[in-house]
């Protein structure tokens, strides 16, 4: 999807400028057509990198936002494209505003609610696109857009506090991992070296811990690259097969410190 600065003149005869998100230059103009606006000129606009970390928090956040806002102004009695409309008007020009266009755009032209949500390219769960195709057969558009808002909630507060509570674990895992590698890099050969040269003969545990510092030293590269081949296998294997899903699903909730949240 490339994102087009417009300007376009409505059957009135007022001019319109903004930012749409399209295809191509012609299904812009099949946009804009469908709010009765006839593109004068467009351009593509390059969009600056950002940080995807700081783009994903700012995106969850202005669609928390829209479906409070949302869910409000249904309550009041308002119908869903003026609701809509008065959303775009207080939102700046950006990624957020593009989606909620499109999205207007692809109900006006006859899509459903929930199937104009879908082609977001996942802005939506599954389970809130569910919500979102079960209040369309019920109607009552105000408590999906309440019960949305409560699901994205819980899912942002449980985000949070897994990711508080891996911070102290892996912080030890990077320590323990470090000291054990120091320890088995550089200290014990230094001992090795000194018990040898003294002519001593070593017990089985230490010609033991000998070999593996040496096989350590020499193959330490197949440690994350076999940690990286499983991670990597058993993600592939999860979106093929749903009894893997559900297997290894079944080990994180029996995990000690993780499986509890």
């Amino acid at each position: 999807m490339k994102a087009f600065t417009y300007r376009a003149v409505h059957a009135s005869g007022k001019l319109h400028k903004g930012t749409l998100v399209a295809e191509n230059e012609n299904e812009l103009v099949s946009v804009l057509g469908r709010k009765n606006l006839e593109l004068i000129t467009a351009k593509e606009t390059k969009k600056r990198p950002q940080n995807r970390s700081y783009k994903k928090q700012k995106d969850e956040t202005n669609k928390l936002t829209f479906i409070n806002q949302m869910e409000d102004l249904l309550r009041a009695g308002l119908p869903f494209f003026e609701a809509l409309a008065l959303i775009l008007e207080t939102i700046g020009s950006g990624e957020t505003k593009d989606r909620l266009t499109t999205i207007e755009c692809s109900v006006r032209a006859g899509s459903s609610l929930s199937q104009a949500f879908t082609e977001q390219n996942g802005w939506f769960d599954p389970i809130s696109l569910a919500i979102i195709e079960s209040g369309e057969q019920s109607g009552d558009l105000s408590a999906t857009f309440e019960r949305l808002s409560s699901h994205l909630k819980k899912q942002k507060e449980f985000h949070q506090t897994l990711r508080r509570a891996l911070r102290y674990p892996l912080f030890l895992l990077c320590v323990a991992t470090s000291v054990t590698s120091f320890m088995m890099l550089w200290v014990v050969p230094q001992i090795v070296g000194f018990l040898l040269n003294n002519g001593e003969t070593l017990p089985l545990a230490t010609r033991l811990l000998i070999i593996s510092t040496e096989v350590f030293a020499t193959l330490w590269w197949l440690i994350p690259s076999a940690l990286l081949t499983i991670m990597t296998g058993l993600f592939l294997a999860r979106l093929v097969s749903s009894a893997i899903t559900r297997i290894t699903d079944g080990w994180l909730l029996h995990l000690p410190f993780l499986g509890p949240i």
